[in-house]
């Protein structure tokens, strides 16, 4: 059984810095950039990753998270900064 899993990165559409890009970081290596109302996948590892995300003029974000396969990291700006939430996949069949 592999340990890889898909996570998806959702950056919610707004007004508010629409044309600036945020590059995305996991652990610390950046892992990538995601425009506005974009949504993004990645492979990774299951279990706990500090995520964050950063762009130029807004405080970045950033929140430890225990990430399994088919959950969703959801990104937004607003006027105190990057703002990230962990969205678990639903377990129940």
């Amino acid at each position: 059984m592999s340990d890889e899993i898909t996570v998806s990165i959702r950056r919610d559409k707004a007004f508010s810095m629409c044309k600036v890009d945020a590059t995305l970081f996991m652990d610390g290596a950046e892992i990538g950039k995601i425009k506005n109302g974009e949504t993004i996948q990645i492979t990774t590892t299951a279990g706990k990753h500090d995520f964050t995300v950063k762009a130029r003029s807004a405080l970045p974000g950033n929140k430890l998270m225990d990430l399994q396969d088919g959950d969703t990291i959801a990104v937004k700006v607003d006027i105190a900064g990057w703002v990230v939430t962990h969205e678990k996949k639903s377990r129940f069949l």
